[in-house]
Protein backbone atom coordinates (compact mmCIF):
# COMPACT_ATOMS: atom_id res chain seq x y z
CA UNK A 1 0.00 0.00 0.00
CA UNK A 2 2.90 2.61 1.11
CA UNK A 3 4.24 2.00 -2.89
CA UNK A 4 0.57 2.93 -3.66
CA UNK A 5 0.30 6.18 -1.49
CA UNK A 6 4.56 7.05 -2.78
CA UNK A 7 3.80 6.83 -6.88
CA UNK A 8 0.99 8.89 -6.42
CA UNK A 9 1.32 12.91 -6.92
CA UNK A 10 1.18 14.97 -3.70
CA UNK A 11 -1.43 16.94 -5.80
CA UNK A 12 -4.03 13.75 -6.37
CA UNK A 13 -4.07 13.03 -2.78
CA UNK A 14 -6.70 14.26 -0.25
CA UNK A 15 -8.24 13.46 3.00
CA UNK A 16 -12.08 12.64 3.08
CA UNK A 17 -13.42 13.89 6.58
CA UNK A 18 -15.98 11.60 8.48
CA UNK A 19 -18.53 13.13 10.13
CA UNK A 20 -22.19 12.08 11.42
CA UNK A 21 -25.03 14.23 11.70
CA UNK A 22 -28.53 13.96 12.40
CA UNK A 23 -30.57 16.41 11.08
CA UNK A 24 -34.14 17.54 12.90
CA UNK A 25 -36.13 18.59 9.23
CA UNK A 26 -35.86 16.38 7.12
CA UNK A 27 -38.54 17.71 4.82
CA UNK A 28 -39.97 20.82 3.52
CA UNK A 29 -42.85 21.70 1.44
CA UNK A 30 -42.62 18.60 -1.47
CA UNK A 31 -39.34 18.41 -0.69
CA UNK A 32 -37.88 15.20 1.55
CA UNK A 33 -34.56 13.87 2.44
CA UNK A 34 -33.50 10.59 2.25
CA UNK A 35 -29.76 8.67 3.71
CA UNK A 36 -27.14 10.90 4.74
CA UNK A 37 -28.77 13.86 3.41
CA UNK A 38 -30.74 13.84 6.59
CA UNK A 39 -28.68 11.44 8.81
CA UNK A 40 -25.20 11.16 8.37
CA UNK A 41 -22.96 8.38 9.77
CA UNK A 42 -19.52 6.74 10.49
CA UNK A 43 -19.03 4.41 8.35
CA UNK A 44 -17.30 1.40 10.77
CA UNK A 45 -20.61 -0.14 11.39
CA UNK A 46 -21.40 -0.25 7.21
CA UNK A 47 -25.17 0.81 7.83
CA UNK A 48 -25.03 3.83 6.09
CA UNK A 49 -26.38 2.28 2.68
CA UNK A 50 -28.49 -0.17 4.85
CA UNK A 51 -30.13 3.06 6.23
CA UNK A 52 -30.70 4.79 2.69
CA UNK A 53 -32.84 1.78 1.58
CA UNK A 54 -34.83 1.59 4.74
CA UNK A 55 -36.15 4.98 4.43
CA UNK A 56 -36.44 4.70 0.34
CA UNK A 57 -39.03 1.47 1.32
CA UNK A 58 -40.97 3.30 4.24
CA UNK A 59 -41.01 6.34 2.69
CA UNK A 60 -42.25 4.40 -0.41
CA UNK A 61 -44.98 2.98 1.88
CA UNK A 62 -45.92 6.38 2.85
CA UNK A 63 -46.60 7.64 -0.85
CA UNK A 64 -48.24 4.72 -1.32
CA UNK A 65 -51.11 4.75 1.49
CA UNK A 66 -51.58 8.57 0.37
CA UNK A 67 -55.02 9.21 -0.73
CA UNK A 68 -54.27 12.70 -2.43
CA UNK A 69 -51.90 14.72 -3.32
CA UNK A 70 -52.69 18.22 -1.60
CA UNK A 71 -49.89 19.79 0.44
CA UNK A 72 -51.63 18.28 3.79
CA UNK A 73 -51.56 14.92 2.75
CA UNK A 74 -48.14 15.24 1.56
CA UNK A 75 -47.03 16.99 4.60
CA UNK A 76 -48.62 14.16 6.81
CA UNK A 77 -47.08 11.33 4.79
CA UNK A 78 -43.41 12.99 5.38
CA UNK A 79 -44.44 13.73 9.36
CA UNK A 80 -45.38 9.79 8.96
CA UNK A 81 -42.28 9.22 7.35
CA UNK A 82 -39.62 10.92 9.65
CA UNK A 83 -42.06 9.02 12.68
CA UNK A 84 -41.38 6.22 11.60
CA UNK A 85 -37.53 6.71 10.75
CA UNK A 86 -35.70 9.60 13.30
CA UNK A 87 -35.41 7.59 15.95
CA UNK A 88 -34.14 4.17 14.03
CA UNK A 89 -31.36 6.45 12.66
CA UNK A 90 -30.75 8.23 15.46
CA UNK A 91 -30.17 4.23 17.30
CA UNK A 92 -27.92 4.17 14.12
CA UNK A 93 -25.63 6.71 14.56
CA UNK A 94 -24.80 5.90 17.96
CA UNK A 95 -23.93 2.13 17.05
CA UNK A 96 -22.27 3.11 14.20
CA UNK A 97 -20.41 6.23 16.62
CA UNK A 98 -19.45 2.81 19.11
CA UNK A 99 -18.39 1.09 16.50
CA UNK A 100 -16.00 3.61 15.23
CA UNK A 101 -14.54 3.88 18.89
CA UNK A 102 -14.00 0.27 19.30
CA UNK A 103 -12.49 0.09 15.99
CA UNK A 104 -10.34 2.88 15.96
CA UNK A 105 -10.27 4.07 19.47
CA UNK A 106 -6.60 5.43 20.41
CA UNK A 107 -6.95 5.90 24.44
CA UNK A 108 -5.64 2.87 26.69
CA UNK A 109 -9.58 2.21 27.99
CA UNK A 110 -10.64 2.00 23.98
CA UNK A 111 -7.69 -0.52 22.91
CA UNK A 112 -8.61 -2.55 26.31
CA UNK A 113 -12.13 -2.77 24.69
CA UNK A 114 -11.07 -3.38 21.78
CA UNK A 115 -9.07 -6.22 22.43
CA UNK A 116 -11.42 -7.92 24.87
CA UNK A 117 -14.52 -7.76 22.76
CA UNK A 118 -12.54 -8.56 19.45
CA UNK A 119 -10.77 -11.59 21.25
CA UNK A 120 -12.96 -12.75 24.37
CA UNK A 121 -16.70 -11.75 23.09
CA UNK A 122 -18.17 -15.04 23.38
CA UNK A 123 -19.65 -16.33 19.79
CA UNK A 124 -23.38 -16.75 21.27
CA UNK A 125 -23.41 -12.69 22.37
CA UNK A 126 -22.12 -12.10 19.13
CA UNK A 127 -25.17 -13.85 17.67
CA UNK A 128 -27.37 -11.84 20.08
CA UNK A 129 -26.16 -8.77 19.55
CA UNK A 130 -26.33 -9.56 15.69
CA UNK A 131 -30.23 -10.74 15.72
CA UNK A 132 -30.76 -7.38 17.56
CA UNK A 133 -29.48 -5.02 15.34
CA UNK A 134 -31.10 -6.63 12.05
CA UNK A 135 -34.60 -7.58 13.36
CA UNK A 136 -36.15 -4.38 12.06
CA UNK A 137 -36.82 -4.95 8.07
CA UNK A 138 -39.30 -2.58 6.73
CA UNK A 139 -40.68 -4.00 3.25
CA UNK A 140 -42.60 -2.71 0.72
CA UNK A 141 -46.53 -3.02 1.46
CA UNK A 142 -47.75 -3.61 -1.99
CA UNK A 143 -45.43 -6.93 -2.35
CA UNK A 144 -45.96 -10.24 -0.30
CA UNK A 145 -43.73 -10.07 2.96
CA UNK A 146 -40.59 -12.26 2.31
CA UNK A 147 -40.82 -15.08 4.66
CA UNK A 148 -39.23 -15.16 7.71
CA UNK A 149 -36.31 -18.37 7.65
CA UNK A 150 -33.64 -17.45 10.55
CA UNK A 151 -33.91 -17.54 13.96
CA UNK A 152 -34.02 -13.99 15.02
CA UNK A 153 -37.11 -11.89 15.79
CA UNK A 154 -38.99 -9.69 13.57
CA UNK A 155 -40.28 -6.88 14.45
CA UNK A 156 -44.06 -5.85 12.76
CA UNK A 157 -43.98 -3.97 9.42
CA UNK A 158 -45.72 -0.51 10.30
CA UNK A 159 -48.08 0.94 7.97
CA UNK A 160 -50.98 -0.31 6.25
CA UNK A 161 -51.00 -3.60 3.78
CA UNK A 162 -52.76 -3.51 1.10
CA UNK A 163 -52.42 -5.21 -2.46
CA UNK A 164 -52.30 -2.54 -5.46
CA UNK A 165 -55.63 -2.11 -7.70
CA UNK A 166 -55.05 -4.36 -10.83
CA UNK A 167 -51.55 -4.97 -9.76
CA UNK A 168 -50.72 -9.07 -9.84
CA UNK A 169 -47.92 -11.21 -9.02
CA UNK A 170 -46.98 -14.03 -11.16
CA UNK A 171 -47.94 -17.42 -9.25
CA UNK A 172 -44.00 -17.82 -8.17
CA UNK A 173 -43.20 -14.86 -6.84
CA UNK A 174 -39.65 -13.23 -6.31
CA UNK A 175 -39.58 -14.11 -2.72
CA UNK A 176 -40.14 -17.73 -3.18
CA UNK A 177 -37.54 -18.44 -5.81
CA UNK A 178 -35.12 -16.93 -3.08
Amino acid sequence: MGEIFDATPPERISKVFLEEKLFKTWYYGRTVLIGDACHKMLPAAGVGAVNAMQDVVVLANCLYSMNSSTQEDITALFQEYYKQRFHRAANEIERSKAMAKMIAGQTWLERVVRHVLLNYLPNWLQQQISTKNFEYRPQIAWLPLVPHRGLGRVLPQEGPRRPRPGFHLPQQSIAQTV
